[in-house]
């Protein structure tokens, strides 16, 4: 519940327990919530718990928070995204999650930082972002051209301009030949 609608919900919805984050108060308070909400409830004790299963939850749980930086509308995200960075910088430390994970996360947080001004780190996770697609996939994937593009946008801000130029001019002439 980012403000209130209760007027605006249909009786299907009405059912549904909102969690109220309209505030950075009220965001704080459910945050482990809404994280847990999002993994499962699952503890080791349990013998259903499967600790992969709970580990690629997890994962997926925190690129789906993170993929928030992508929408330029809202700017109170940029913010509460600070919150979940320590734990997708931890993921990709452990180098166990997937590598599909990885370039995600090293994606949006190279456009996290770059949205902040922090280029360097931005640089950081872009130039990695883009080390991993190239290794990963074949020349022209559209994976390679978003890491590509991410990390030319940043070095254009630090004024890397020829390299800024060869990543984006990769980039744009991969993604012509892709959807054209």
């Amino acid at each position: 519940l980012l403000k209130p609608c209760e007027k605006y919900l249909s009786g299907l919805l009405r059912e549904c327990q909102p969690i109220d984050v309209s505030t950075d108060d009220k965001f704080e308070a459910a945050y482990l919530r809404i994280c847990r909400d999002l993994v499962g409830t699952y503890t080791e004790k349990d013998p259903a718990f499967d600790g992969v299963k709970f580990f690629e939850s997890a994962c997926n749980a925190v690129v789906q928070e993170m993929a928030r930086v992508t929408d330029e509308s809202n700017i109170q995200d940029y913010r509460q995204l600070e919150k979940t960075l320590p734990i997708a910088e931890l993921l990709l430390s452990a180098n166990a999650i997937k590598t599909e994970h990885a370039i995600n996360l090293r994606n949006y947080l190279c456009m996290h930082y770059w949205k902040q001004g922090r280029f360097r780190v931005a640089e950081k996770h872009g130039r990695k972002a883009v080390a991993i697609s190239e290794r990963h996939f074949e020349p022209g994937h559209p994976r390679i051209d978003t890491s590509q593009s991410n990390l030319g946008e940043v070095l254009r801000n630090i004024v890397e301009l020829e390299e800024a130029h060869d990543l984006l001019r990769k980039a744009l002439e991969s993604d012509e030949k892709t959807f054209t």
